[in-house]
C-alpha cells in the first residue's frame, strides 16, 4: 500500500509531462507555453507581447494626455491653428490603441479561432493605415503653426509608425499558419508545440513593438516641446488682450471722468463768471445814476436835461446788457468731445501690439531659432507699451 501512494504520483508527474500542464499558460488561443507570447522572453529579445503591446498602449497614453491640454487654450485663433495637430495625435491614439489592445488581448487567449481574432487586428491595421494620407494633409496644413521643419518632422514620425503598423500585418500572416497546426493537435504536449512554435515570427513580432516603443518615446519630448510652446504663448497672446482690455477700460473711465469734470467745473464757471459780469455791471451803472441824480436840481437846465437823458440810457443799456448776459449764462454749454481721436490711437496702438505679438507667438510656436530667447527677453515689454501710449 504504501509503495502504491508512491507510484500514484509518479504516473500523474509522467501524465503531464507527457501532455502539457494541466493548467497552462495559454498563448494566441494555444493550450500551452509559447515563449515570448504571454510569458517568457525569447534570447536576444526584450519582453513579450503582453508586455510590449502594453509599452506601446503607454506611449499612446502619453501622446493622449500631452495634447489633452490643447482643448484648454484661451486664444480662439490659436485654438484653431493648433486643431490640425490636435486631431492627428487624437487619431493616431484611437486608431492605433484597438490595435494593441487586441493583440495584447489575442496573446493572453487560451481557446478561440485565432483566424477570426487574426482578422480583427488585420481590419484595424488597414483602417489606420488609410488614414495616413488624411494625417499627412492635415499635419501639412499646420505649417503656419509648426513652421516647415516643425511638420517635416511629425511627417517622418507618421511614416514611421504606419510603416511599423503594416509590418504587424505581415508577421500576423506569417505566424497565424503555425499557430493553426499547433491547435489541430487537440492536445498538444510542450515538445509538439515546440517543434511547431514560430519563433521566428514571434521574435519580429516582439521587435516591431518596441520599436514603436522606441519611435513613440522618440517622439515623446518633440510633441511635449511642441504643446509647451503653444501653450506658452497662448498665455501670453491671452495676457496681452487682458492688457489692452484693461486700458481700453481705464481710457473709458478717464474719458468719462473728465467729461464730468468739465461739465461740473467749466461749464458752471463760465455761468458763475457771466453772473458776476452782471453783477459788477449792475454795481457799476447804479453807482454811476446815483451820482447823475446829484445834478437833477442843478441851476443849469443843459446840465439837468444831461443828467437825466445819461441816466435814463444808462438804466436802458443795464436792462439789456444784464437780459443779454443772463441769457448768455443760461445757454452756455462746454461741448465735450466723443474720445473718437484717443479711442483710434488705443485701436492703432493695440492693433499693432497684437500683429507684433502674433508674429513672435508664431515664431516660437514654429521653433525659429532664438526665438525663445527673444521672446523670453522681450515678451512683457509688449505689456508697457500701451500702458505708456
Amino acid at each position: 500500500m504504501k509503495y502504491f501512494a508512491i507510484f500514484i504520483p509518479l504516473v500523474i508527474i509522467t501524465t503531464l509531462a507527457e501532455y502539457g500542464e494541466t493548467n497552462p499558460k495559454p498563448d494566441f488561443a494555444v493550450p500551452a507555453r509559447m515563449t515570448g507570447v504571454g510569458s517568457g522572453v525569447l534570447p536576444g529579445t526584450s519582453g513579450n507581447v503582453v508586455q510590449n503591446t502594453n509599452r506601446v498602449l503607454a506611449v499612446l497614453a502619453q501622446f493622449q494626455s500631452i495634447t489633452e491640454s490643447l482643448y484648454g487654450l484661451q486664444t480662439p485663433e490659436l485654438y484653431r491653428l493648433a486643431t490640425g495637430f490636435r486631431v492627428v495625435l487624437d487619431s493616431l491614439v484611437e486608431s492605433g490603441s484597438p490595435i494593441f489592445q487586441a493583440l495584447s488581448n489575442a496573446a493572453r487567449l487560451s481557446t478561440g479561432n485565432i483566424t477570426t481574432v487574426f482578422d480583427g487586428i488585420r481590419r484595424s491595421i488597414n483602417a489606420m493605415v488609410a488614414l495616413d494620407e488624411l494625417h499627412h494633409a492635415v499635419i501639412n496644413g499646420t505649417q503656419l503653426l509648426l513652421g516647415s521643419e516643425g511638420v517635416q518632422n511629425i511627417s517622418i514620425v507618421l511614416d514611421q509608425l504606419v510603416r511599423n503598423v503594416a509590418d504587424l500585418s505581415i508577421v500576423l500572416d506569417e505566424i497565424e499558419p503555425a499557430i493553426v497546426d499547433i491547435q489541430r493537435l487537440g492536445r498538444p504536449t510542450q515538445t509538439q508545440v515546440d517543434s511547431v512554435y514560430p519563433q521566428g515570427g514571434i521574435r519580429k513580432l516582439n521587435g516591431i513593438l518596441l520599436d514603436y516603443v522606441n519611435i513613440g518615446t522618440s517622439t515623446v519630448p518633440q510633441i511635449n516641446a511642441v504643446v509647451n510652446r503653444i501653450r506658452l504663448m497662448d498665455g501670453f497672446i491671452a495676457r496681452l488682450d487682458s492688457v489692452t482690455g484693461a486700458m481700453r477700460t481705464t481710457l473709458n473711465g478717464t474719458m468719462a471722468a473728465v467729461n464730468e469734470s468739465i461739465l461740473s467745473g467749466v461749464q458752471q464757471r463760465l455761468q458763475n463768471a457771466l453772473r458776476a459780469t452782471n453783477t459788477n455791471f449792475n454795481s457799476t451803472v447804479t453807482l454811476v445814476t446815483r451820482k447823475l441824480k446829484l445834478f437833477f436840481l442843478d441851476d443849469v437846465r443843459a446840465i439837468r436835461q444831461g443828467a437825466r437823458n445819461a441816466t435814463a440810457t444808462l438804466t436802458t443799456r443795464l436792462t439789456n446788457v444784464t437780459e443779454l448776459v443772463d441769457e448768455v449764462s443760461n445757454r452756455s454749454r462746454v461741448t465735450v468731445g466723443d474720445g473718437s481721436a484717443a479711442d483710434w490711437v488705443m485701436n492703432r496702438t493695440n492693433g499693432v501690439i497684437m500683429d507684433l505679438a502674433w508674429r513672435t507667438a508664431l515664431s516660437v510656436t514654429s521653433a525659429v531659432p532664438r526665438a525663445d530667447t527673444c521672446f523670453a527677453r522681450f515678451n512683457y515689454e509688449f505689456d508697457k507699451v500701451p500702458r505708456l501710449i
